[in-house]
């Protein structure tokens, strides 16, 4: 699940919750690094004044390392990584209507996301040595947890958290 600094699609009480659930994990578990599924860009797509994720803030507070591990447009146009608006494009989806047909364009999106979670991995490898947390998406739990686990890396998942859909548009 994806919380960022502005606050158009979560309550204050909400970012509050995620940041004191991210703060117990690290000093429970003796985190050294959060990688979590955004890049510089993505930040911006949801509000133009994101300067940085609520993950970002607490490694910043708790002097951790921190890496945005999504692809960046470049990235993903080098790899054939589509994005979900322009997956929503292909099936003929309107930007309106991204958030009531989620279902049809997360099927149509598995193939790039496969790919986007090999390019996690990639970014994850120099950092195999370090106690990582993960942040990603409800969708990418499963076939993440998959890919590591055959690339032999010891997983835990620590909590899995639903939220409504968000409009991509």
């Amino acid at each position: 699940m994806q919380f960022g600094c502005c606050n158009d699609f979560f309550s204050d009480r909400d970012l509050e919750v995620f940041e004191a659930f991210l703060q117990q994990i690290v000093n429970k578990l003796g985190i050294d690094l959060i990688l979590e599924e955004v890049s510089d860009e993505g930040k911006n797509y949801f509000c133009e004044s994101i300067k940085m994720t609520l993950a970002e803030n607490v490694c910043e507070t708790l002097k951790l390392g921190h890496v945005n591990a999504d692809p960046s447009g470049q990235e993903r146009m080098e790899r054939g990584i589509r994005s979900r608006y322009d997956i929503a494009t292909y099936l003929g989806i309107s930007k309106e209507k991204i958030s009531l047909r989620e279902t049809e364009i997360n099927k149509e999106a598995a193939p790039d996301d496969r790919k986007r979670e090999g390019f996690w991995y990639e970014k994850l490898l120099p950092h195999i040595s370090k106690r990582c947390l993960f942040i990603c998406g409800y969708e990418h739990v499963e076939p993440f947890l998959q890919l590591l686990r055959f690339k032999g890396l010891p997983v835990k998942i620590l909590k899995i958290i639903r939220s409504s859909p968000v409009d991509l548009g």
